[in-house]
């Protein structure tokens, strides 16, 4: 079993626009919500101190919105309520791990990532649990964002969801770029 290991540390800042609901291929969905929201929070902070936020491991540079050479990236809608769930869809001919996401918020700073731990924990990646695709039913909540997440990790959402945009960026497939979705969460 071949197995990455990253320690978590700050998220970088990546300004990205786009376009209303791309779609590419034979794959249904929604993509992205075109442009950046107006009405961004200044920040994201958590109050604890000793939060560490989940780190960025993909390469901004190579990151896609929808669509790489083998993947393909969909979500169900544009817009959800808080309590909603998103079903996320990912088409690949890859094996990979369906843990490896980030699940963040865009600010006034760029793209940050909600979760985090509050000590020195490694998160580590198995290659494994997705081969030709997956579907992520994400309930659009702190609990349900982090019950998608690594559960052998004591990820935290800090501090709580607000309303704005947010973006799920898959990045487990073995040698291959990241994929990206972005909707509107109303809190």
């Amino acid at each position: 079993m071949k197995r990455r290991s990253f320690l978590l540390g700050s998220t970088g800042i990546v300004g990205l626009s786009g376009c209303l609901g791309i779609q590419s291929g034979n794959e249904s969905g929604n993509i992205r919500l075109e442009g950046n929201p107006t009405d961004a929070p200044n920040g994201f902070v958590c109050e604890n101190s000793e939060f560490n936020r989940h780190l960025k491991p993909y390469d901004s540079d190579n990151l896609r919105w929808g669509d790489t050479d083998e993947e393909s990236l969909r979500v169900d809608g544009l817009s959800f309520n808080y309590e909603e769930t998103a079903e996320i869809n990912l088409h690949a001919n890859e094996r990979g791990t369906s843990d490896s996401f980030n699940f963040e918020i865009y600010t006034e700073n760029g793209w940050r990532d909600v979760r985090g731990v509050v000590d020195d924990s490694k998160i580590g990646y198995t290659d494994e649990l997705v081969n030709g695709g997956f579907t992520w039913e994400l309930e659009l909540t702190e609990e349900g964002i982090i019950s998608a997440s690594n559960d052998t990790i004591p990820l935290e959402v800090c501090p709580d969801l607000v309303s704005g945009r947010y973006r799920f960026v898959f990045w487990g497939l073995i040698g291959d770029g990241s994929v990206a979705v972005s909707f509107d969460i109303d809190v």
